[in-house]
Formats: structure tokens, C-alpha cells, sequence
């Protein structure tokens, strides 16, 4: 985990939102993965697939309902690529994170103690410090 956050604040360094901390970071993640986690197994299952079977950016922009495009045209940019290498790597390294986050999320399903959600938010600290 610790190398995707390294590699996705080096791309994005050069983009608008390039302030993003390791706090804000994880704040983020273990927020989103507390929503998922709210999510009925079947669902969790059925994203976890449909994210992994995603072909192209505008695949995973529909199945996960976000917006990745500002990060395909940061890679550009950054690595100076072409438009079709930047959403190949866009797309192996946010696949990944949007797999670990409904892998992570499946396995705190109804989790709701409060000692978890720090734990976790400590966890993703330690791995993305330093």
C-alpha cells in the first residue's frame, strides 16, 4: 500500500489536488471503506468483481461512480506519456486500491466499534509514513 500512496502523490504533485497529506490520505480511505463496509456481502462481492473485470478508466469511473480522468491526465502529463499509457497505469494502480478498500471493507462488514476504525486509520499511518 505504502508504494501506490508514494507513486500516486508523485503523480499527482503536479495536479490541482497535490496536497493531499498522508492523514488526509488515510482519513479518506477509512472513510470510504467504513461506507462500503455498510454494504451487503453480495454487493461488496459483486463490486470487488466488478472492479477487477474493468477494461478502461470509463469502466471503473461507472462501476465505482468516481472520477478518475484528473489522475489519467496527471500521469500524462507527469510521465509524459501517451493519453492510452496514462489510463493503463491509472487503471492498474486505482484497480488496486479500489480492490484492497472493498477487500478491507468485506472483512469489517458491520463493524461498528469505534477502537477498529482508529486502529485501522493507525495502520494506514505506520504503512504510508516515513
Amino acid at each position: 500500500m505504502k508504494s501506490l500512496f508514494v507513486l500516486i502523490q508523485v503523480f499527482l504533485s503536479f495536479s490541482s489536488i497535490a496536497d493531499v497529506d498522508e492523514y488526509q490520505w488515510c482519513q479518506a480511505q477509512i472513510d470510504s471503506i467504513r461506507k462500503l463496509s455498510e454494504l451487503p456481502l453480495n454487493e461488496l462481492t459483486l463490486l470487488k468483481k466488478s472492479i477487477a473485470v474493468a477494461a478502461s478508466i470509463e469502466e471503473l469511473n461507472k462501476v465505482t461512480s468516481k472520477d478518475f480522468s484528473p489522475m489519467v491526465i496527471a500521469i500524462k502529463n507527469h510521465q509524459k506519456v501517451t493519453k492510452d499509457v496514462a489510463e493503463k497505469t491509472t487503471l492498474k494502480l486505482v484497480k488496486g486500491l479500489q480492490i484492497d478498500s472493498v477487500s478491507k471493507a468485506i472483512s469489517l462488514q458491520g463493524n461498528t466499534s469505534e477502537k477498529i476504525w482508529s486502529l485501522q486509520f493507525d495502520n494506514c499511518v505506520k504503512g504510508n509514513l516515513g
